[in-house]
């Protein structure tokens, strides 16, 4: 009777633990649109989530960034505190819980079962594309590139059958799959098995054509970053070709003699990197008026009062001002250590011997994580910005929402590098 009671509090945990993450979702939707009720969603999630934890002993279970995480949350704490926008500043830090939470769960459950976290990470790409494609391409937003190339794309969105209360921005689009292309590519160039060869380039050859659709300028640095990550694992001697060849353009872009079509300007983009130049300095002079407090989660915006043509500046353009700013000094502690770490496990995979799938894994996921460093330098992919609008008789007001992609990208890495030390032996 004991066992039989054990095995269906085992499985009992496993469906608990099966619906966390959908459980994030609804968490995310509640405070995007106000329904559900944000105390109900995040009741179901600690119900579920404490039984599913305690029955397996994920609470027994460490990972690399432990400590670098438990640093950001007590910077995100104080800031909370301290900020002048409680509720504003309230919605994102319960965001960035979420985050630090899915990847616990990502790294949990992808430990248990290789099955899950595969299906985990197919729902993962699905959504990502289905979602960000839909929300960027769907309405066209203050800075959209309607171009000759992807005006078909922005029609037939337009046409969906549903209705917007929040818009995306293109580089909110290319940033994302800008990050997503090189682990995709990589991993499709490194491994060894065919069918997710395949796969793998379907999906990246996908990505890095959304990322040239949305014409977004930090995607494509982004991903010609995560791109030259690989070529230097795969063959070393095509980066004689791409750094030197990257250096020209990048020059060119900055000194604004690259004379382009206007449907490519978007390729040299000298105006957005001057205007970023200014951001960064007037993000820098507020957080150093600030440095242990910080601005208060999400309350950049309502701080900084800047901006660009006329257009109010959303965020700082920049990752590390962003969680500084979020989270004060402590938030850029935090990132430097992270840094550190991965650097460290990556030349430790680096060095071992080719053939293992989760080494394979591993370096593909720092490609993207050398992406996201990247583009880490002109946009802000920790947090996204919900530009109001108005649907109807109501107008949606701003929300500061931290977004998943680091977060992920570090469960998954996680997962490769232990399941990578398992299979040597360590």
């Amino acid at each position: 009777m004991s066992l039989q009671n054990n095995r269906c509090l085992a499985k009992t945990a496993d469906i608990l633990a099966f619906l966390q993450p959908i459980l994030i979702i609804l968490i995310y939707l509640s405070i995007v649109l106000g329904s559900p009720p944000a105390a109900l969603t995040w009741s179901l999630f600690i119900v579920s989530t404490v039984p599913a934890c305690i029955t397996h002993g994920a609470f027994h279970q460490r990972t690399p960034f432990d400590i670098p995480i438990l640093i950001f949350i007590v910077g995100l704490s104080i800031s909370l505190s301290f900020s002048p926008y409680r509720e504003i500043s309230l919605e994102t830090f319960q965001t960035y819980m979420l985050c630090i939470m899915a990847y616990y769960i990502i790294v949990f459950n992808g430990l248990r079962s290789v099955w899950y976290w595969r299906f985990l990470v197919a729902i993962l790409v699905v959504l990502s594309f289905s979602t960000l494609v839909t929300a960027t391409f769907a309405q066209q937003s203050p800075g959209a590139r309607v171009l000759p190339y992807n005006e078909w794309l922005y029609h037939a969105a337009s046409k969906l059958p549903f209705a917007h209360s929040y818009h995306l921005t293109v580089n909110a689009l290319g940033s994302v799959f800008g990050v997503i292309a090189p682990g995709l590519v990589g991993y499709a160039i490194l491994s060894s098995d065919r069918r997710d060869k395949a796969m793998m380039w379907v999906f990246g050859v996908l990505a890095a054509v959304l990322v040239v659709l949305a014409s977004s300028s930090s995607g494509l640095i982004s991903m010609l970053a995560g791109f030259a990550f690989i070529l230097w694992l795969w063959r070393r001697w095509a980066l004689g070709i791409l750094i030197p060849s990257g250096l020209i353009w990048l020059w060119l872009a900055i000194s604004n003699h690259l004379y382009l079509p206007g449907w490519a300007t978007w390729l040299a983009p000298h105006n957005t990197l001057v205007e970023r130049v200014d951001i960064w300095r007037g993000s820098a002079q507020l957080i150093f008026n600030h440095p242990f407090t910080g601005l208060g989660p999400g309350a950049w915006f309502l701080r900084s009062n800047l901006y660009v043509d006329g257009w109010p500046v959303m965020n700082p353009h920049n990752d590390v001002l962003t969680l500084m700013s979020d989270a004060g000094v402590l938030a850029g502690v935090a990132f430097i250590a992270v840094v550190v770490i991965v650097g460290i496990i990556l030349r430790r995979m680096v060095r071992s011997p080719a053939g293992n799938p989760w080494r394979t894994l591993g370096l593909a996921l720092g490609a993207s994580m050398v992406a996201f460093a990247a583009n880490g330098i002109w946009e802000t992919n920790v947090t996204g910005t919900l530009l109001p609008i108005p649907v109807g008789d109501m107008v949606y007001r701003y929300k500061c929402l931290a977004t998943p992609t680091l977060w992920v990208l570090l469960a998954l890495f996680v997962i490769a590098w232990i399941r990578f030390l398992d299979t040597k032996g360590e």
